[in-house]
This record gives C-alpha cells, sequence and structure tokens, in this order.
C-alpha cells in the first residue's frame, strides 16, 4: 500500500502507568496522526487506516503477530489441494456482524466481487489477480461473473480457485479488503462509521474530544477473550501534543507521531523492527526528456546518493528489501562526470535546453529535497519543489505533465518480492509512470509458474530490469520503532508487515508489572 512518510517513520509504544484508584487495565489509549479516516476496508491507504481498521474488521484467517503464520479468524478451518490451485475455508458456526446479521459464505463473496467490481476500479482489486478470470472481470473484459474463480458452497463454505500458486495467498486473504460485508453495507456511507456492520473484535463507538473511541464487539466470535475492551483514539495535529500526552500520562501508544528530539523519561525497552517497505523517488514524467531512460541515469548520477540515504534509516540500494534467498545489484552509482556526459550526448550539454525539472515531495523543507534540486542545480537544470496542501490527495497526480519525479513509499501487503514488483507492470492500475516493459511482464508472468529459488530468480530478474530503467531511485528501508515495556514484548510481536493485535494484547500485566517495580 502507498504510505505517506515523515522525517522519519516510526511506531512507539510508551506506557507510563495509570492513574492512582482508577482501573484503566482495559483501556488502551492510541495517539496518531490527525487525518480524515475513510472506513472503507477494500480503501485502505496507509499502516495508520491498516493498524486500526485490522481491530474493527476481520477475515477467514488473521496472521500471527509473531509468525505471520495463518491462524483461524472467521474461518475455524481450511483445506489446499495438492497443487495448491484450490483453497476452501469453512466458517464457524453462529457468527454475526456488530448489529446482529449473520455473517455467511455469501459476505465473503459479496466482499469479493466488490472488490473486483469493473466500475469501481479499485486498485487493490490487484491483491485477487491469482484467483481464475478475477484479472479479466476487474478489468472490464466481459468476464461473466459466475466465471470468477469464488464459489460458495454452501452457507459456511467458500472455496477459491486460483489460475497459478501463490504462495502468499494466505497473507492476501489476511488483509482487511476481503473482510466480509454485510448487505445492508451496500451502499454505504463508509464516513459515517457508526452504521457500520464490523466483523473484527472492535467497533466504532462515537467521537471524543479528541479523536473517537472503539469498543469491545460483544458479537465477535471470540469476544471472551479480548482484554482491552476499549481503545480511546487521540488524534493529534502536532507532535508535540502527543508528546505532553505521554509525559501526563493520558496516552498508552503513539504510533508514528511523537518527536523523538524530546526527551521522554521510560523504563521501556527500544524494538527496531525493518518493515518490508521502501522510501524511493519515482520518475512520472510519460513525455519529454524525463521520460527517456538515459536522461533518468544522467540524473541519477548526477545525485550524491550516499548522501541523500544517510537518514538514520536502513540504506536502500535497490527497490525491494533483500533476504537471504533474494538480492539485487543497483545497476548505477553517483558520477558527476559520466552523468554530465550522458546528458551531453543526449543533446543537453551542461543541462542546456532541459525544462524546469519539479520534484512533488511530502515536505516542503525536507533536506534530501533541497540537496537533489542543489545536485542537479549544479548541472545547469532548473529544479522547482511542489507539495501538495493536502497530503490526502499527494498521490491524486491530475496533471502528470507538470510533475517529473515523485517522493515515493511502499509497504508490501505481503511477503514477497512480488508485492513490490507488480505495480510496475504494463496494466497495473498503480503504475503511474511511463515504464511499459513486456520482458518485465513476462518475467512476472513466468514466475506464476515456477516455484522457490527459480521462482525468487525471475522476480530478481524483473527488478534488475526496473531498476536499469532508471525509474526508480531508492532511497531507504522503512522501520517501525517499538518502545515497549518487556511486560508487553512478547504479547505486542513484531513482524515485517507491522501485523498488531490490539485483541491479544493484556494491559493488566503491565500495571502489575509497573506496580511491582
Amino acid at each position: 500500500m502507498k504510505i505517506m512518510i515523515k522525517c522519519v517513520a516510526t511506531l512507539c509504544i510508551i506506557i507510563n502507568g495509570f492513574a492512582q484508584g482508577v482501573d484503566q487495565s482495559h483501556i488502551l489509549r492510541l495517539a496518531l496522526a490527525n487525518q480524515n479516516f475513510n472506513w472503507d476496508p477494500q480503501a485502505i491507504e496507509n499502516t495508520d487506516e491498516l493498524l486500526l481498521f485490522s481491530s474493527v474488521y476481520q477475515g477467514l484467517v488473521q496472521l500471527d503477530a509473531k509468525t505471520l503464520q495463518p491462524l483461524p479468524a472467521l474461518a475455524e478451518s481450511w483445506s489446499i489441494s495438492d497443487d495448491g490451485l484450490q483453497y476452501t475455508f469453512y466458517l464457524r458456526s453462529r457468527l454475526y456482524f456488530s448489529d446482529g446479521t449473520p455473517i455467511t459464505a455469501e459476505s465473503f463473496y459479496r466482499s469479493v466481487l466488490r472488490l473486483l467490481d469493473p466500475y469501481i476500479h479499485n486498485p487493490n482489486a490487484e491483491l485477487l489477480h491469482m484467483i481464475t478470470n478475477a484479472k479479466e472481470y476487474a478489468m472490464g473484459a466481459g468476464i461473466p461473473v459466475q466465471d470468477v474463480g469464488v464459489v460458495v458452497l454452501d452457507e459456511r463454505t467458500i472455496q477459491f480457485n486460483l489460475v497459478h500458486p501463490a504462495p502468499y495467498f494466505f497473507e492476501v486473504i489476511a488483509h482487511p479488503a476481503l473482510s466480509p460485508l454485510s448487505g445492508s453495507q451496500l451502499p454505504m456511507k463508509w464516513q459515517e462509521p457508526r452504521s457500520i456492520p464490523f466483523s473484527g473484535p472492535y467497533l466504532y463507538a462515537g467521537t471524543t474530544d479528541k479523536g473517537f473511541m472503539l469498543r469491545r464487539n460483544r458479537l465477535y466470535w471470540n469476544a471472551e477473550k479480548v482484554n482491552i475492551t476499549t481503545i480511546d483514539v487521540q488524534l493529534f495535529d502536532v507532535e508535540e501534543e502527543s508528546n505532553a500526552g505521554l509525559r501526563s500520562e493520558e496516552i498508552d501508544w503513539a504510533h508514528n507521531f511523537f518527536n523523538p528530539k524530546e526527551p521522554i523519561h521510560t523504563n521501556h525497552r527500544l524494538v527496531v523492527n525493518q518493515r518490508y517497505a521502501s522510501q524511493y523517488f519515482t520518475f512520472i514524467a510519460d513525455n519529454g526528456p524525463y521520460a527517456e531512460p538515459d536522461i533518468r541515469k544522467a540524473l541519477i548520477m548526477l545525485l550524491p546518493l550516499q548522501l541523500l540515504r544517510e537518514s538514520g534509516l536502513p540504506v536502500a540500494t535497490t527497490l525491494i528489501p533483500p533476504t537471504q534467498d533474494y538480492s539485487v545489484v543497483h545497476p548505477f552509482r553517483s558520477d558527476y562526470s559520466e552523468g554530465m556526459l550522458l546528458l551531453s550526448k543526449a543533446g543537453y550539454p551542461e543541462g542546456e535546453g532541459l525544462p524546469t525539472l519539479v520534484i512533488q515531495s511530502f515536505h516542503m523543507e525536507d533536506p534530501r529535497i533541497l540537496v537533489m534540486q542543489e545536485a542537479w542545480g549544479n548541472a545547469g537544470i532548473s529544479v522547482e519543489i511542489y507539495t501538495p496542501e493536502d497530503h490526502n490527495d499527494y498521490y491524486q497526480i491530475s496533471d502528470r505533465q507538470s510533475i517529473t519525479i515523485m517522493e515515493s513509499a511502499w509497504s508490501a501487503d505481503y511477503l514477497d518480492p512480488l508485492a513490490f514488483l507488480f505495480m510496475w507492470q504494463s496494466d497495473s492500475l498503480y503504475n503511474v509512470t511511463n515504464f511499459r516493459d513486456q520482458h518485465f511482464d513476462e518475467l512476472i508472468k513466468n514466475s506464476h509458474f515456477l516455484s522457490g529459488r527459480e521462482r525468487l530468480q525471475a522476480l530478481a530478474m524483473a527488478e534488475k530490469r526496473l531498476l536499469e530503467s532508471a525509474v526508480v531511485i531508492p532511497m531507504n528501508f522503512l522501520v517501525d520503532l517499538d518502545l515497549v515495556s518487556p511486560a508487553l514484548l512478547t504479547e505486542l510481536g513484531h513482524n515485517p508487515l507491522g501485523v498488531r493485535r490490539f485483541e491479544n494484547l493484556n494491559k493488566r500485566a503491565l500495571y502489575t508489572y509497573y506496580n511491582a517495580i
């Protein structure tokens, strides 16, 4: 999913104690950046929404917060065919939405069809392209809905038929976008959450002076095991307000929104958790010189890449975080002389004749943007910086002619290189660049029918081809920073997808711990 970048992306949990004589062991006070939440689980746009919506929406399976292994959720069990092309899920008995409406296999079928609706053009539909005829149906190719590979076998059984094996299928099916939908939710005013039937352990309980409340969903199938009964979500415009709440013990958890330069005295443990996520710059010009690969290569070589990547976050020379079995070598390095030579060969000596280069950034005063502006300016290129007034509209580029390159970030929805590469395919709705490469598309397509090391090698070749096009400038890999009590550390879990489960936390253990020290 696309995400917004602050100066340093952080996730911090800070719990300082509780008011004398008041049992707050079942209340969790969560601080987030102020934003307008669209409560549609199929339109999640950032990691704040993913964290929050995972608590009110639940699907067939959930992921273990420590291992990411699939666990039973609304489905109590499942079976997989020997060829890995058919998944059958068996729902629990007596499942209900928060409004008392029964949850059935039809509720999940309804959700899938809405996500794939060819009239909505939801980019998240690409999560399901491994399902038979799902891609063709979503793209409006005239496929009858009954030919989509999702079948309701009976009230409690739903089956997914795949066109190719997908080793990441459980991680996809656990996404809130695949949670069930009640018939009363279609159509639905998603910005009015009081009327939404929720399927997860919590439900929306109304606004407060500082934000809103989530309360335990008493009709949730495992409600008696939910220890945190209330989540008090507090929204802040400036990080200093969040810090003040932490110091005054009015906030238990500040998620990606606190000022790390201000001291906050706690006895907690800092845990750095690298996400399967990247921050990079993307050339989006679709015509003119900046749409030419050789010009883009020259621009990359003109940059002091090492300096730009010294942000305190893990350095990224590739798009995808490397693993033991997957790695790629970036083809370009800083070389001012070579960059100027490439510009000259392309007909732009000393940058003469190149149009103004416009950088779209999250922050006007980002030091990296200023370094890029200076480096390209020294090469004779006029550079302007543009920051949208409303960050909610950051990725809604109405006039691509006016933007040359934009700061971007991507947090993978599943733990597989394909979670980064799929969006660069020629027909992806996420591909806002002019990168259209038949060989790249073929590498991705062929990888679906490979396994193990062969599959990863094919994906690595695809990433290498993408990087060689110079459409992407990798910068950093993103991390979560968790400041947690030892009493909570084992329950919180940390993983590359940032999966957190509020219903698994036991705050009472925290207070017992703090009373004992």
